[in-house]
């Protein structure tokens, strides 16, 4: 609950944004189309992204692999806590 306070200002701006988007379609329908079939493929993109990148990193910190290792090998701490000493 804390983080959807520590977020609630970002409520306001998605709002107004919404708010004057809404008129300008109203406006103008014809440009409309191109722009939103623009804007929701950008989102998808985006958000198609961070999803990717939030599983990836959930999937690292549950079974404690990096990149290259799979199942069948010997895991490796994805930060490793106590570096090699050199020399």
């Amino acid at each position: 609950m804390t983080l959807l306070r520590s977020h609630a200002w970002w409520w306001r701006p998605s709002a107004i944004v919404s708010v004057a988007a809404g008129v300008l379609l109203w406006l103008r329908p014809e440009a409309g189309a191109v722009a939103m079939a623009l804007v929701l493929g950008v989102y998808a993109l985006i958000a198609g992204g961070l999803w990717l990148a939030a599983a990836w990193r959930e999937y690292r910190t549950r079974t404690g692999t990096v990149l290259g290792r799979g199942p069948g090998r010997r895991p490796v701490p994805a930060w490793p806590t106590d570096p090699a000493p050199h020399g």
